[in-house]
């Protein structure tokens, strides 16, 4: 069981979603993590959570999310991802006998598997799903979707969507994975086109698996549009569909997604998918090779999604200091008494300050007597956080003007 983190925005947890070990999940239990702390958090294999309080989580996450369910839409599509089906030495992989397995538990159970194209068109035409309604999709283009996944799909007739990193295809080398020295071998065309040809549907992953949020905004474009017409090209198709590598996005990043041309874009939030859900922001339940039969049964029925959107919300960035209302620190060559003083460099804008009462709460001095920030606020703003003046009465009963501080 682990807690897993590509990058700073992609949060993947398998099974109760607990994890212990790193200093930097440790500090998810602590408080909100910094962002150097989210870039030093490795996956992990022990847990000092024993089996039974696994088992209890699980109940509990389990009936809440039902209770969750009852004031919600009834009609919901679960959508699952898979990375690598192999036995290879990586933590997203999951080996051909476990997925077969899997898939074999949904459509014992009763199990509508759908495409992720008649998902989408149901999501978008608010058209009831069944009871219980799946989509299979796997990341990458990995090589044993072909040699492994596909007779599985095949036999079972399961429809799935494979997301191809575009510039890797029949380059023999994947280097979409972080963390390992494992490099496993992309799909060639050949094998696309093949399993295409067996009803396989494609999306694209980008050309070269970037982090969209952290690049600049020509760039992702690029990627995003780019990939979507190397593989209509390819497939003699249109390519409806894109995935978000690692999870990151933004709200430019999702306009860009919209302006290039694509219906629905998947993300790697937990959860299910209604008709509330935003088609650019699909939710999906992650499936690690860490997850046994009881536990995927448990994730299929929702018994972690709660607690997995829970350990998201710690993971998120803190907001920036500098935000309205924030107090910024001041610099210590800023920190004078008199006003005007200090170097040029610190006499910058004048910056939000918080209402005396709420910075002598907070245990924050204001120095604010000449300026906000070293001479150039405004005299309201100076007088707003200026403390106000100790009343000496005089002798003769007037009130004296206070002396100004030297």
């Amino acid at each position: 069981m682990s807690l897993e983190l590509d990058g700073v925005r992609k949060l993947s947890v398998s099974e109760s979603g607990f994890a212990t070990g790193s200093p930097g999940v440790l500090a998810l239990w602590k408080g909100r993590p910094s962002h150097r702390q989210l870039q030093r958090v490795r996956p992990v294999a022990p847990t000092l959570v024993s089996p039974a309080a696994r088992a209890l989580l699980a109940s509990v996450g389990l009936t809440l999310h039902r209770l969750g369910r009852l004031g919600a839409a009834a009609s919901r599509v679960r959508i699952l991802y898979y990375h690598s089906i192999s036995d290879a030495p990586i933590r997203s992989s999951v080996s051909p006998a476990a997925f077969e397995s899997q898939l074999e538990y949904l459509v014992r159970d009763g199990y509508t598997l759908l495409s992720l194209s008649q998902a989408i068109d149901r999501l978008a035409s608010d058209t009831a799903f069944g009871d219980r309604s799946a989509v299979i999709t796997l990341d990458d283009g990995f090589q044993d979707n072909y040699e492994h996944a596909l007779p599985i799909l095949t036999r079972l007739k399961v429809p799935a969507t494979i997301f191809l990193t575009v510039g890797y295809i029949g380059t023999g080398r994947l280097p979409t994975l972080t963390r390992t020295d494992f490099m496993p071998r992309p799909l060639d065309w050949r094998e696309v086109k093949e399993m295409q040809a067996q009803g396989i549907e494609f999306g694209s992953h980008t050309i070269t698996h970037p982090m969209l949020s952290q690049v600049p905004l020509d760039v992702a474009r690029r990627e995003i549009g780019e990939s979507k017409r190397m593989l209509e090209d390819r497939l003699g198709t249109d390519v409806p569909f894109f995935c978000y590598p690692r999870g990151d996005v933004n709200d430019a990043v999702r306009r860009i997604v919209r302006d290039e041309g694509y219906r629905a874009a998947c993300s790697t939030l937990p959860g299910l998918n209604d008709r509330r859900t935003d088609l650019f922001g699909l939710r999906r339940t992650y499936i690690s090779r860490r997850d046994s039969p009881p536990e995927f049964a448990k994730k299929m029925a929702g018994a972690y999604d709660l607690l997995q959107q829970a350990l998201i919300a710690l993971a998120a960035p803190a907001p920036p200091l500098t935000s309205a209302g924030a107090i910024r620190p001041t610099p210590r060559s800023c920190r004078r008494r008199t006003t005007g003083s200090g170097p040029k460099s610190c006499r910058g804008p004048a910056t939000p300050s918080r209402p005396p009462s709420a910075a002598l709460r907070m245990g924050t001095a204001v120095r604010a007597e000449g300026s906000a920030r070293c001479g150039r606020s405004s005299a309201g703003a100076s007088a707003m956080a200026r403390p106000a003046p100790r009343r000496a009465r005089s002798r003769r009963g007037a009130v004296p003007m206070p002396r100004a501080r030297q």
